[in-house]
């Protein structure tokens, strides 16, 4: 039988509203999902502990400015995707002007930054 895990959507935890951890409790997982939102103008890097470790993001709502390496990248707006695959790199995302909620599909490892807006500690 395969491994199954359900997370009832009044199971699920927040850190301070900026983030839904939406796999919940399950012990072990290979890979955690959030949605996670972030203030008009605010910025969220990726920890340096992260480095290294592949991450993917889609947009819910607002728009998104991935800077890699301190250069200006992509902008995704609304239904927008992407999967980071050489996260060695410095990632900063940024916010445009008003609220930005994504879904980050990230290795269970992930380790959050509290200071950072928009990250679970």
């Amino acid at each position: 039988k395969p491994r199954v895990h359900v997370t009832r959507a009044d199971k699920r935890t927040s850190s301070e509203g900026a983030a839904i951890d939406l796999t919940g409790p399950l012990l072990d997982p290979l890979m955690r999902g959030e949605v996670v939102t972030v203030e008009p103008g605010q910025q969220q890097p990726t920890p340096a502990a992260n480095r290294g470790k592949p991450v993917f993001y889609h947009v819910l709502e607002g728009t998104l400015h991935v800077d890699i390496d301190g250069e200006e990248g992509d902008v995704l707006q609304h239904g927008d995707s992407i999967h980071l695959i050489e996260p060695e790199s410095e990632i900063n995302l940024r916010a445009g002007d008003v609220p930005l909620k994504f879904l980050r599909i990230a290795d269970d490892q992930w380790h959050d930054d509290a200071s950072v807006p928009g990250s679970l500690s």
